[in-house]
């Protein structure tokens, strides 16, 4: 799979928001892409999501409640939340195919992870572009404290209300006993499988949370000019986003690199 060179313009429940992230700039993060559940004539943004190729992306089992695609569409090179103020770059196409892990746990979250095919396949353009997925050498190198991943997303900010415009948030790895041990002072039993990680700051603030489900958390690489894909929002303790404490619950993409490659439909 063929992933570009791209310099950022700066470097600085199940989850739905970014609190107190930062406005991004238009086509900054050009693999995120929406994904809108269709309902009575009328397209609402439930989920992210990152574009693998011309006909695939990647994102969380757990935003899809039916698995009948046609339910779903796909935005992409999109900047606003609302369609009206989209511009001829913006591009969209209709699901075709939904592939969720098999053995998706919807209570522990474990295996959070589906690749999904579209109709028609997008162009690439200076808006849309496919992201690099991982390899160990970056997941060693990546996901360890205090090393910080990206997360973009559209979904409800630090106010309450929906982000009008793609949000931003830069988030420190932490470790699986840090994560834990959080959840276990506010009387959690939640595990951090091998399959997952975690992210985000102590004292709270900034996080991933209530929209931003299936959203890609990506590095950048100096050396080669591009970003890795490593994790995918899964979840967050529902209604305490930005909290201290609360931190924000990945996919580990690498983890499931196998089952990727052996499901990718192409």
């Amino acid at each position: 799979m063929c992933c570009f060179r791209l310099r950022p313009l700066f470097l600085l429940q199940t989850t739905r928001r970014i609190s107190h992230g930062k406005r991004t700039v238009v086509g900054e993060w050009p693999w995120t892409v929406a994904i809108a559940l269709n309902r009575n004539n009328y397209s609402t943004i439930i989920c992210g999501g990152a574009l693998l190729d011309r006909r695939t992306i990647i994102t969380a089992a757990h935003c899809f409640e039916r698995d009948d695609a046609q339910y779903y569409t796909v935005y992409f090179g999109k900047y606003h939340r609302r369609d009206r103020l989209d511009d001829r770059l913006v591009k969209f196409s209709l699901t075709s195919r939904i592939v969720s892990h098999p053995e998706f746990d919807g209570i522990t979250f474990n295996n959070d992870i589906a690749l999904v095919k579209f109709a028609p396949s997008v162009q690439y353009s200076v808006r849309i572009q496919p992201i690099c997925l991982p390899t160990p050498r970056s997941s060693a190198r990546n996901l360890v404290p205090p090393q910080r991943g990206y997360v973009t997303g559209w979904g409800i900010n630090e106010n309450g209300v929906v982000s009008e415009e793609l949000l931003m948030a830069h988030l420190p790895v932490q470790t699986d006993q840090t994560c834990t041990e959080a959840y276990r002072r506010q009387g959690l039993n939640l595990t951090i499988r091998p399959g997952m990680f975690c992210a985000g700051f102590p004292q709270g603030v900034i996080s991933a949370c209530t929209g931003d489900s299936g959203s890609p958390l990506v590095f950048y690489n100096n050396n080669t000019d591009r970003h890795i894909l490593e994790g995918l929002v899964s979840y967050a303790v529902n209604g305490n986003c930005g909290l201290p404490d609360r931190y924000t619950v990945f996919t580990r993409v690498a983890y499931y690199m196998p089952w990727i490659l052996r499901n990718w439909p192409r």
